[in-house]
């Protein structure tokens, strides 16, 4: 799903060329928001260590942080389509 997305947003061409880095900052948001949601079966699979939760969650909470000041006018424009 993040790889379709991700390649939407690579691939169009946008008016406003500042939009699409927003646009990739918010999938890592989702990302790390799916990583800290459902983790358990990579801390079983051993693909993280004990202590990766925490960097992931701190992870999310600077990208959120650095994503904020876009949120507003991301949400109230009618100029996307919904792929």
């Amino acid at each position: 799903m993040f790889h379709i997305c991700r390649a939407e947003i690579e691939e169009k061409q946008w008016k406003d060329v500042r939009i699409k880095p927003i646009l990739l900052e918010v999938m890592k948001v989702a990302a790390l928001s799916e990583l800290t949601e459902n983790s358990a079966p990579i801390f079983d699979a051993g693909f993280f260590t004990p202590g990766a939760y925490k960097l992931v969650a701190e992870a999310q909470d600077i990208m959120i942080a650095k994503i904020r000041p876009h949120l507003i006018p991301l949400t109230e424009t009618t100029a996307f389509d919904d792929v």
